[in-house]
């Protein structure tokens, strides 16, 4: 359950943004501060229940995210399963996605563990060439990727994920129409959005037992990334935007 959209500029840059929708019964996501692992510094914010974090953004200025997904089989789960926020954790020092696909390639027997999810990568242009996204599909059984370089919306819903879909796309569509494009400020502001109608198919998204419960943006322009957080719903934040910035290594 969750609500994603990759916006490319021209000088290789992107926007990025996240709305996590999560039961209410979750513990609130610690927000974003910088941290290491091995020889990468990145920006993410943490889930205190299942270890890991749902969005992270490293000095290599790859950004990777993640969303739920339909279960094909259920019955193949242990117990326990794995949260799928630590499979994003452990990637957070990949230096380009073909890096992250070569991490995570061997690692099928890992994946058995977790319930599906859409992991998406996105990585800076070089030489000329846009921001490209790149999406991990994980249905428990099978895996496998395709890539976007332009504006791309991703949408994962446990209400109706076709209907949730439909009505998020006609809404990004109306977005990317507007005459100057959008920018950073105009997504922002789209990500609070209660089109059609303020309910479980709008992009900031409300039910009685799952709600959108963080807004995250992304932004990796020349030499640094930005990460501007929200905690709560978009429309009703429960504190202050927290913004972190994070210098990039030479590329």
């Amino acid at each position: 359950m969750c609500t994603v959209v990759f916006l490319p500029s021209g000088d290789g840059g992107y926007v990025l943004g996240h709305n996590r929708d999560e039961s209410a019964r979750r513990s609130r996501g610690l927000p974003p501060r910088r941290r290491r692992r091995r020889d990468a510094a990145f920006l993410a914010p943490f889930d205190p229940d299942g270890g890991g974090s749902w969005i992270g953004v490293n000095d290599a200025g790859l950004t990777v995210c993640l969303l739920n997904a339909e279960e094909r089989d259920p019955a193949r789960l242990p117990a326990s399963p794995t949260s799928r926020g630590r499979i994003v954790w452990s990637v957070l020092d990949a230096r380009s996605v073909d890096d992250l696909e070569a991490r995570l390639a061997p690692r099928t027997a890992d994946l058995r563990e977790v319930r599906a999810f859409h992991l998406v990568a996105v990585q800076p242009g070089t030489r000329g060439r846009r921001a490209r996204a790149s999406r991990l599909r994980w249905n428990g059984l099978s895996a496998y990727w395709d890539d976007e370089d332009r504006p791309a919306l991703f949408v994962s819903s446990g209400y109706d994920q076709g209907a949730a879909e439909r009505a998020r796309r006609r809404s990004w569509q109306r977005l990317l129409a507007a005459p100057a494009g959008p920018g950073a400020v105009d997504l922002a502001r789209w990500l609070t959005s209660h089109e059609p109608e303020r309910g479980p198919l709008s992009v900031c998204m409300h039910r009685p037992e799952a709600r959108t419960v963080s807004r995250t943006l992304v932004e990796v322009a020349g030499d640094s990334a930005a990460m501007r957080y929200l905690d709560g719903s978009p429309c009703e934040p429960a504190a202050p935007e927290v913004r972190r910035t994070l210098r990039l290594r030479p590329r």
